[in-house]
Order: C-alpha cells, then structure tokens, then sequence
C-alpha cells in the first residue's frame, strides 16, 4: 500500500503471520525506495515495536537481503518475502537486538514467553508494548 499516492519510493508493507511466534500480529514495514534502486536496496523500518533479535525497539531490521546479499535483480517481492521469512524464522546468531537474540538462543522457553506477553501489550525487559 501506498499511503501517499504522490510519493510512490515510500511504500508500506503489511505482514500479518499466520504461524510462528508473532501469528496474530500486524506488521507495518515502512520501505523508502533510494534513488539508485534497484542497485541499492530499500531502507525498512518496523512502524511497530516488537520483541525480535532480528529487529531492534526503534524498527530497524537486519536482513541479509537489506545488506551484504542484495543484488540489482532483487525486486520488492523478495524484500516483501524475506520479512515474511524473518518473522517465521528469527536469526539467532547474528541479532540486531543483542538481549533478545541472547535470551531467543539461550532460553527458547523464555524467549517464547517473552514474544506472548509482548503481543498482550505487557511491559517486558523494560520495553513497553502497545
């Protein structure tokens, strides 16, 4: 979706999983397509806070594809895909949030409860979510 029609490089992506940790969650991406696209990759920010080793509190996301592995043949698509993916399938070993990907490898059985208090709008690691 594009929410102003006149600025079509600022895209929103929309992710609503179906499984996995964050299933019944809604998930705005804010993509700003660069100039030089499809040579460099879209900037993405989470609009939403979320508990993810992956994702930071202020949005920011690690993903390969975003990084190191983007090629000019990429197109929003694949972008669109590998959020999917992301929240499917968290990446411990490389976590943009430090604490959270450290309790994700080190306590999968608190990390899991951690995720379900945060989707309720609790308060955890002295982040609070809406």
């Amino acid at each position: 979706e594009w929410p102003d029609i006149d600025d079509m490089r600022k895209p929103v992506i929309t992710v609503k999983p179906k499984s996995g940790f964050w299933k019944g969650g809604v998930y705005n991406f804010e993509l700003t397509v660069p100039d030089e696209y499809p040579h460099k990759p879209p900037d993405v920010k989470l609009a939403e806070k979320i508990y993810h080793p992956n994702i930071d509190y202020n949005g920011n996301v690690c993903l390969d594809l975003l990084r190191k592995d983007w090629k000019p043949v990429y197109t929003l698509e694949d972008v669109v895909i590998g959020l999917e993916f992301l929240l499917l399938n968290p990446e411990g070993d490389d976590p943009l949030n430090l604490e959270v990907g450290a309790i994700f490898c080190d306590n999968p059985t608190l990390f899991k409860s951690n995720v379900r208090k945060s989707l309720g709008g609790s308060r955890v690691d002295g982040q609070d979510f809406p």
